[in-house]
């Protein structure tokens, strides 16, 4: 008998329903003031979780398909982030996939024993259709705002029709980098479409949203994630296709202020050796522009496509020959991120060796303009019977711009000065530069400052010291000065 009871008490106790301990939150899933399962019956899956507003463990709940309700239990009397994800679908690794919803709020947990019912509007993850579409991995760099994925404008910026939706809503935001919003463009829509312009501020890229709202007044679109090759988005982030033109604002150009492939004075041959380094992991196609020199470079260029394996170089002894059949001189840009480039303008020399100038690429830091650092000076400037000074300008943003040049001797007095206007992408050279601006006719430890006075452009500015003997020259970047140096 003893044993037997003894039984039948651990069997009692067994079926004991068990009791969560600590606060709960429970509530209706409503979409457009609907149940969620009427609107959506093939919903598949569902989620439910609670995040301390504090930080700390989540706690997961359980959703009933059937009813359209969810519950979390076992919280504690502490602010909660409720985020809700149902499935239409398989689930997959990335939020955004076509047909997900999603629902989320906070609570507020004051009786660690207590419950709150609170009922959480549904959200449907739209669907774009036009200009990309949201399924496939988009083909851009999630950090870089110019490489983002590039379609011709005007576009028609499309997304699947939203159940129940009245109303759409349009959200253009207009960027430049890194990632400043210009100007804004909104357009009402009763359909899932629209059209929309490049804009006419400045602004390198979009980014694009769509709110829509039904009969009750609520917002029913929650913005997809799009997936991006390095990452997951959560914008749809657009840059121009200036495919037909050479297009301006390149954040990503990689410019080589001087190359040539053309002969010289006393039987030189001037050519530009460069080679040019994949620092991605990857297998990629870039753009290389020749600019002739003294040229309009947004009407009168080259460009020829690369295909550069992943962390690799390649090289040219003589570019602008070889990639580009032509003779002359000019710049180079290269087009793409996570690019090493380096050149050397040389020309044949005694005992079959070679004398020339490494030329590195203009860095963004160095760069001038009317709305940035405006100026910048250099010394060495040499004219005379024993070296020739001269001074290049290359625009590099696709913008004109106008630039002061002005000539001073060793102790800063100027002696003259001159303006050039330079073209969008335009470089010049500007052959003994202390003679032909100030007409100086010698010049020793003189200084130059290159100003930008107005417009739009960039510009970059180097010195070419030429030694008069031997042709010899000596390459100086010019470049604004930090006050502590550098």
């Amino acid at each position: 008998m003893t044993r037997y009871a003894r039984l039948t008490i651990v069997v009692a106790f067994l079926l004991l329903p068990i009791v969560a301990e600590g606060a709960e939150v429970s509530g209706s899933l409503l979409y457009d003031d609907e149940l969620v399962a009427s609107v959506f019956p093939d919903i598949q899956q569902g989620s439910a979780t609670a995040f301390p507003s504090g930080g700390g463990a989540q706690i997961n709940g359980t959703v009933d398909l059937a009813s359209s309700t969810y519950r979390i239990e076992g919280l504690a009397a502490t602010e909660y982030n409720i985020q809700v994800q149902l499935f239409r679908t398989d689930p997959t690794p990335w939020l955004g996939y076509p047909g997900d919803l999603f629902g989320g709020g906070d609570a507020e947990l004051i009786d660690p024993a207590g419950s709150i019912d609170q009922n959480l509007d549904i959200r449907y993850f739209y669907h774009v259709v036009s200009p990309v579409d949201s399924i496939p991995q988009l083909d851009g760099l999630r950090y870089e705002c110019t490489a983002n994925h590039a379609v011709p404008y005007p576009i028609t910026f499309a997304i699947e029709p939203v159940p129940r939706a009245t109303d759409y809503s349009f959200h253009a935001a207009l960027l430049n980098c890194p990632r400043a919003v210009v100007d804004h463009i909104y357009i009402d829509s009763g359909d899932p479409s629209v059209q929309i312009e490049w804009g006419t501020a400045e602004e390198d890229f979009h980014s694009l949203t769509v709110r829509c709202t039904g009969a009750s007044g609520k917002p029913l679109c929650a913005t997809p994630s799009f997936r991006y090759s390095d990452g997951v988005a959560w914008f749809l982030e657009l840059t121009r296709d200036d495919s037909s033109t050479r297009g301006t604002h390149r954040t990503d150009a990689v410019v080589i202020p001087a190359v040539a492939g053309t002969p010289g004075a006393h039987g030189t041959y001037w050519s530009s050796s460069v080679s040019v380094v994949n620092l991605a992991g990857t297998d990629r196609e870039i753009e290389v522009v020749y600019t002739p020199r003294g040229v309009d470079g947004l009407s009168t260029y080259s460009i020829e496509t690369v295909n550069l394996p992943a962390s690799s170089q390649r090289s040219w002894p003589d570019i602008v020959t070889e990639l580009f059949s032509t003779t002359g001189a000019g710049a180079l840009e290269f087009r793409g991120f996570q690019l090493a480039v380096t050149s050397r303008t040389s020309t044949p020399g005694g005992d079959s060796g070679s004398y020339g100038q490494g030329i590195p690429p203009i860095q963004p830091a160095q760069t001038l303009s009317a709305t940035g650092t405006d100026s910048a000076t250099m010394g060495g400037v040499e004219e005379g019977a024993v070296f020739r000074t001269n001074l290049g300008l290359c625009e590099v943003w696709g913008e004109s711009a106008t630039v002061r040049v002005s000539i001073m001797d060793s102790a800063m007095t100027e002696l003259g000065h001159r303006d050039y206007e330079l073209r969008p992408y335009e470089n010049i050279q500007i052959n003994q530069v202390a003679n032909t601006v100030p007409g100086a006719g010698s010049l020793s430890n003189g200084m130059v400052r290159v100003t930008v006075t107005s417009g739009n452009g960039r510009i970059g500015a180097y010195l070419s010291v030429v030694d008069n003997a031997t042709g010899d020259p000596t390459f100086i970047a010019i470049a604004p000065q930090s006050p502590s140096g550098g």
